[in-house]
């Protein structure tokens, strides 16, 4: 489950967080902001609470 925010309007937002691995060989976290939940990603969870 991704956190979640609705403002004023009635609009939901939702954050997600998605793992990948760069050309380098290095990982980095990547953050979104999407309308819908996104199937096979990760949520961010608590630590943005």
């Amino acid at each position: 489950m991704a956190f979640s925010y609705t403002n004023c309007k009635g609009a939901t937002a939702l954050l997600h967080s998605q793992t990948t691995t760069l050309k380098n060989g290095n990982t980095q976290t990547i953050y979104f902001v999407a309308k819908a939940e996104k199937e096979g990603i990760a949520g961010c969870g608590a630590r943005w609470l």
